[in-house]
């Protein structure tokens, strides 16, 4: 995606939807019952973003690489795994923008508590961070990043298919806590990432777009902030 304009208007349709139309639209309704739907798209989230993560494993040579020149990624001509730093990067930015289902879904089953500014924001935020590291920042540091976040997202998603096939299963899901607690790790691990993106990686970036990194850092710390404040938080309804 090279110009901006098809992720501003998903994100706008997007905020539209989740702020007005949506619950417009399901305010004198009863909740949809979308248990199929929803079993098919946490399956189909589980399944891609496990595809995403064990990309650096089934590519012979790309997990030893990436390591190597975590701290000093090579240009795009003289790296030999570029191929699949830039097929995962694309399908990285399409994932996050079919994670905006999350709360669609939300709306359509009338969970409206779910769906908080943070929650929204977190979203939205992912999408544009996402676009703008796949134009300016496809490289190794971020491909790092990117797999651990699949990576998370594989078993919280796994989770939520468990979950969505009943109670006879939800009673062998308590280890729910530790998916939140993995998510935190990556959070934290990931906005790491972006500071040494912004402090170091001064060359290639263009100073509107180490800008936005880092503000995206800034953010995000906020929002650890916030979620530490309350101990009772579910985390699973809010990021990744």
């Amino acid at each position: 995606m090279r110009s901006p304009w098809p992720i501003i208007v998903i994100i706008v349709s997007y905020i539209i939807f989740v702020t007005k139309f949506g619950p417009s639209l399901m305010k004198n309704r009863k909740p949809m019952n979308i248990n199929g739907i929803m079993l098919v798209y946490n399956l189909y989230q589980c399944v891609s973003n496990g595809y995403m993560f064990m990309q650096i494993f089934v590519v012979k040579g790309a997990l030893k690489f990436s390591i190597d020149h975590a701290c000093h990624p090579l240009e795009r001509n003289r790296n030999p795994y570029w191929h699949v730093v830039a097929h995962s990067t694309h399908l990285f930015i399409l994932s996050k923008i079919m994670d905006l289902f999350d709360t669609v879904f939300f709306i359509l089953k009338k969970k409206q508590t779910h769906v908080t500014f943070l929650h929204v924001y977190h979203h939205v935020n992912m999408v544009i961070s996402s676009w703008v590291v796949c134009k300016y920042f496809p490289d190794e540091q971020f491909f790092v990043a990117g797999l651990l976040n699949s990576f998370v997202h594989c078993v919280m998603y796994g989770y939520y298919f468990l979950a969505a096939l009943g109670p006879r299963v939800r009673k062998y899901l308590w280890w729910k806590i530790y998916v939140t607690r993995l998510q935190m790790v990556i959070i934290s691990f990931s906005r790491r990432i972006c500071v040494f993106k912004y402090f170091v990686d001064t060359v290639r970036a263009h100073r509107g777009t180490r800008w936005l990194v880092n503000f995206e850092q800034m953010s995000h710390t906020r929002l650890r902030i916030r979620i530490s404040s309350h101990s009772n938080y579910d985390v699973s309804i809010l990021i990744y």
